[in-house]
């Protein structure tokens, strides 16, 4: 490697280290909770229009090699994050909106572009670009299409245009509670609508740092995607045959990172079941080093991203390239919303070949009214309590089953062994998403149940306090990090409600047992009907300890 790629991999590498200093500073992380990849992207943005022209021409390979093979192995890391469970969980939904937004996509750009009365090379590689994965389709592309570097240029500049764009307005209409959208469903959107991986890295890191859950499902969504840009060469390679003989042969461009980022995911599923948990959890585990060495990478690549993004760029793109980038990016947002919103749920609904499983039914139908709690001290129980759970069909919401395992699940949590003040399917050991929650901020503090829940907003102060829970059994302990259990606000359908129960100061079990600040939004489907709730005070820290159990998630997993 040359000296002169080597500093502009250093140049980089100061950038971001000063970004991750940044992105630690009180008023950046809880106010405006920037993440290091989106002040480092800003970093780059603001050298790349101000310092770029003074730096030697020859570091510009070191930051080429940071926005593309430090991303890509950055991507490949992140599936450490992820297990199989993971995947299933975006699944058939991640699927069918892909390959929607993509043919769309492609077919709109060709037809948007004779409309314009473009250049059908450029035409066909702005929406290659945008269809799939920006700037790295379009360099794949282009030795299918064998077109003109200039038109290469033009499509690579108006795709990073518009995905930058959307990296900062995603987190930001997210934020701001602008779309009816649980954080499933922001997951997909984010996935098959952004550009680039790096943008939906920095998008998804943007509002998981605002306390949601979306940057691993945005990931995978993203990736299947990325999956798809081998067989749309291949496709294309076919229909440009005619016209591209006698240039030469045609190199199908292999997205192999992609590949490389599923086997990974293979992997860390194998690796977590036979590392010990002391083991694994300080390097592969939430925050341990390969996490953090991931995010540094990922930072370098938003870094180098941003060192490439100059005002000269929106000039060079034209008029036409840019109109035709504009079409697409609309259709992008109106689309994929419109496809999240109305087809994911019913994707969803027809995947559930079953209302309940035979395990489930057998839990369910079980002789007594308590059923018993899963527990860590139990490693089939461990193991249970870290999946990803399912929805509950819509059509189970109307069983007399459901009704049973409702009715059950209040008995568990209010029996005198537990005494605790929410309990959620999993620990029951329904793998489902269902969560019974005591309404402290209701009159009598009745008991609710909230199927197919999902928190969709968090706002209030971070008030930081200890934890306790049923399936951690005899132990509490204070959690350090505020920023990551703010206050919740949470939705879903109370169709049954228990007797009134007074509060029990000496509850032990998933009861953690502090103040919280007032919180917002949550969104789910019932029986009855569909609620959305602002939850404030103690009952959202409640809220968000249950739906934590949906996720796989426990209070210890935030515990240094």
């Amino acid at each position: 490697m040359k000296r002169e790629t080597l500093y502009g991999i250093l140049l980089i590498i100061i950038m971001t280290v000063a970004a991750t200093a940044i992105a630690a500073i009180p008023f950046i992380k809880n106010t405006l909770q920037f993440s290091s990849l989106i002040v480092g992207i800003l970093l780059g943005m603001v050298f790349a229009n101000t310092l770029r022209t003074k730096m030697p021409s020859g570091w510009a390979s070191g930051l080429r090699i940071c926005s593309k093979q430090v991303l890509r192995a950055g991507i490949v890391l992140y599936g450490f994050r992820l297990t199989l469970a993971d995947i299933a969980v975006a699944g058939v939904p991640a699927i069918v909106v892909d390959l929607i937004i993509v043919a769309g996509t492609i077919g709109l750009g060709i037809l948007f572009g004779k409309m314009l009365k473009m250049d059908s090379d450029t035409a066909l590689m702005t929406s290659v670009g945008s269809a799939i994965c920006g700037a790295a389709a379009v360099l794949g592309a282009e030795p299918v299409v064998k077109c003109e570097s200039h038109k290469t240029a033009v499509a690579v500049s108006t795709v990073v245009i518009f995905g930058t764009l959307s990296m900062f307005l995603y987190p930001i209409v997210y934020r701001l509670g602008f779309l009816p959208l649980d954080d499933f469903q922001w997951s997909i959107l984010t996935g098959s609508t952004l550009h680039e991986v790096a943008h939906v890295a920095g998008a998804g890191n943007a509002m998981d740092s605002a306390g949601a859950e979306i940057a691993a499902t945005a990931t995978i969504t993203k990736m299947i995607r990325v999956i798809l840009l081998a067989p749309v060469l291949v496709i294309l390679s076919m229909a440009l045959s005619g016209r591209c003989a006698g240039k030469g042969r045609t190199r199908i461009a292999v997205p192999w990172f992609a590949v490389l980022f599923i086997l990974v995911i293979c992997l860390n599923t194998f690796l977590e079941d036979i590392i010990p948990a002391d083991i694994y959890k300080p390097v592969f585990g939430k925050g341990g080093i390969v996490e953090y060495a991931d995010t540094f990478m990922l930072a370098m690549a938003m870094t180098a991203l941003g060192a490439d993004t100059t005002v000269e760029k929106f000039r060079q793109a034209g008029a036409k390239p840019f109109a035709l980038a504009a079409m697409l990016y609309l259709w992008l947002l109106v689309g994929g919303f419109l496809l999240v919103k109305f087809l994911v749920p019913v994707v969803q609904e027809s995947c559930a070949k079953e209302k309940w499983s035979k395990e489930e039914l057998a839990l369910i139908r079980a002789e007594g009214d308590v059923m018993r709690v899963l527990t860590v001290e139990d490693e089939a129980d461990s193991l249970f309590l870290r999946r990803q759970v399912r929805d509950i069909p819509f059509s189970a919401l109307s069983s007399e089953d459901y009704k049973l395992l409702c009715s059950k699940m209040i008995a568990t949590v209010t029996s005198p062994e537990q005494d605790g003040v929410g309990i959620a399917g999993p620990q029951v050991g329904i793998s489902r998403r269902i969560v019974v929650v005591q309404r402290f901020d209701k009159e009598g503090h009745p008991f609710e149940v909230f199927p197919n829940i999902r928190i969709i907003a968090k706002r209030g102060e971070l008030v930081p306090g200890p934890e306790g829970c049923l399936s951690v059994p005899g132990r509490r302990g204070d959690v350090p990090l505020p920023a990551t259990r703010p206050a919740v606000a949470a939705s879903g359908a109370a169709d049954l409600n228990s007797a009134a129960f007074a509060e029990s100061p000496g509850a032990a079990a998933d009861n953690p047992s502090r103040p919280a600040a007032n919180a917002s939004g949550v969104s789910g489907a019932a029986a009855v009907r569909d609620t959305v709730e602002t939850i404030s005070g103690f009952t959202a820290v409640i809220f968000q300890h249950e739906c934590d159990h949906l996720d796989g998630i426990l209070y210890t997993d935030y515990l240094p």
